[in-house]
């Protein structure tokens, strides 16, 4: 595997061994990747790759200044040598192929790459690029088989937090089917939220149907006289669900009934302790005839055994995933150059949940709290706060803090989060977005003699619990974060974005 040396510095040390031209890097599963300057000669490159074939499982990936794609003169070389080849980039065409199969690769697809094991690549290999086949989207014991024609959408947004699950699929599946055959059912809940404001003006600009709903009855009204198909985003058995499930409870059984898992910890599939003793560990079910998930369901340990069936993995799917496939810079190349100095700031971006369930504790909550003022109001930080848009509690309670915050309370974008040097979150779905951005990102942990915060699914991920360890980590292991993190990603989920795989499987439910 072949990486622009520049990239290298973002990797650990440890792993890494160093010549003049040449950096070599064990990766997974004893995979190599080989990181050269962008400048060398063939011939250069030749020999250091014959010194190289006695590595069993080489795989081949060169970044260009411009795009992480191989010229032909390297790609000659690598066929001269007999290598392995696992997926081999192109500058020309900005394409790339994997034996009979023609692609178009983005930088997230080049980062899942050298982040993924081999059982990983083998489900990607037919899933990477924009053109793949949905073939791979099923696995041996769960697959989809819809037997209808159906030929219209409905999609409810009832909690703020369904506006990034959703969007991106009613942009794609409203820009590829007959004007008005979308319809969006916006619950009164929905549109009193503040960010309403400026989501509705992204709605405006759709050919699809709004209507507005103020009970479930009048929900249902709707979807029945409209749509074969209804998509939600927050629909469980829990508690702050309950309007989609039982939307879906009642609606007649020929309407395709599909939600998509709408964050990392999601109630009824993985969820924290707290959680756990909410509704009990596997107590939440789905009145949904299809659960689309972000990973395989035997890594879901809170699965009610009715629903394992009606799992499906996708991948990520979210406005944010889509958002980090379309970037055309590297991935492992943010805003990490300049630590604090005298003369300069680093931009910190904070994300806080104290709404949750799981930051209740108010020794638990003194502590994060007191961690944000000391950041706030050091010279060497400029802090900025992203409040859960659910809960928005910091945004409600800025009396809080003894310094006058800065909040980021709009569309969540990557490439907004691509301009901060580093995140700090506890733990929260905020943290995959983070991920995703290629900003380093790390957890905050409680030590208050009541309890701990529940980080079962975050191990991998570095953590901290105080200003002092803070400190350390952003002076210390700032620039060898990226890459753990993008590991990180690879082990818990199906494909970083799967927002193109949840497309496919709308459009084949479509015009099936």
């Amino acid at each position: 595997m072949l990486l622009n040396k520049d990239d290298v510095k973002y990797f650990d040390k440890k792993f890494t061994k160093s010549s003049s031209q040449f950096i070599t890097y064990q990766l997974q599963e004893g995979r190599t990747l080989i990181a050269f300057d962008k400048d060398i000669d063939a011939y250069s490159l030749e020999c250091f790759l014959k010194s190289m074939t006695k590595v069993i499982n080489l795989s081949i990936f060169v970044k260009s200044t411009c795009a992480a794609f191989v010229n032909r003169e390297i790609s000659q070389i690598i066929c001269k040598l007999s290598l392995k080849i696992d997926i081999c980039f192109f500058v020309d065409q900005l394409s790339g192929f994997i034996p009979f199969q023609e692609f178009i690769f983005t930088q997230l697809d080049f980062i899942e790459f050298i982040s993924s094991t081999k059982d990983r690549l083998k489900t990607l290999s037919d899933q990477l690029g924009i053109q793949s086949s949905c073939n791979n989207l099923s696995h041996s014991d769960n697959s989809i088989v819809i037997g209808k024609s159906a030929r219209s959408l409905a999609f409810v947004l009832h909690l703020v937090q369904d506006y990034e699950i959703q969007i991106p699929l009613i942009q794609s599946v409203s820009s590829a089917l007959f004007p008005k055959s979308v319809m969006l059912i916006l619950t009164s809940d929905f549109i009193k939220k503040p960010q309403f404001t400026w989501i509705s003006s992204v709605f405006e600009s759709l050919p699809v149907i709004i209507t507005t709903v103020n009970s479930i009855i009048e929900a249902y009204s709707n979807i029945a006289a409209f749509a074969d198909i209804l998509v939600t985003s927050s629909e469980s058995s829990a508690k702050g669900h309950e309007f989609c499930h039982e939307l879906c409870r009642i609606l007649p059984s020929n309407i395709l009934k599909i939600t998509i898992q709408h964050g990392f910890e999601n109630v009824g599939l993985q969820h924290s302790r707290e959680h756990s003793q909410n509704y009990g560990e596997y107590n939440v079910k789905f009145a949904s005839d299809v659960v689309l998930t972000w990973t395989h369901p035997d890594q879901l340990e809170n699965l009610h055994l009715n629903s394992y069936r009606k799992c499906f993995p996708v991948g990520i799917c979210k406005n944010s995933a889509l958002q980090a496939s379309l970037v055309r810079q590297s991935l492992l190349n943010c805003n990490i150059e300049h630590f604090p100095s005298l003369d300069s700031s680093l931009r910190l971006l904070i994300a806080e949940n104290l709404h949750s369930v799981r930051l209740n504790d108010e020794d638990m909550r003194t502590q994060f709290l007191d961690f944000i003022n000391v950041v706030g109001n050091h010279q060497d930080f400029d802090v900025v706060i992203r409040s859960h848009p659910g809960g928005r509690w910091l945004e409600k309670n800025s009396d809080c803090l003894i310094f006058k915050p800065k909040f980021y309370s709009g569309n969540l974008r990557i490439d907004e989060l691509r301009r901060f040097s580093v995140a700090v979150s506890p733990p929260s779905s905020f943290v995959m977005d983070v991920i995703l951005s290629g900003t380093p990102v790390f957890l905050w942990q409680s030590t208050t003699s009541n309890r701990i915060v529940d980080m079962t699914f975050y191990k991998g991920l570095q953590t901290f619990s105080s200003y002092d360890e803070f400190s350390h980590l952003v002076s210390s292991s700032i620039s060898q974060t990226v890459i753990p993190q993008f590991l990180f990603l690879a082990h818990k989920t199906f494909k970083f974005d799967g927002t193109t795989n949840v497309s496919k499987v709308l459009y084949e439910s479509i015009f099936c």
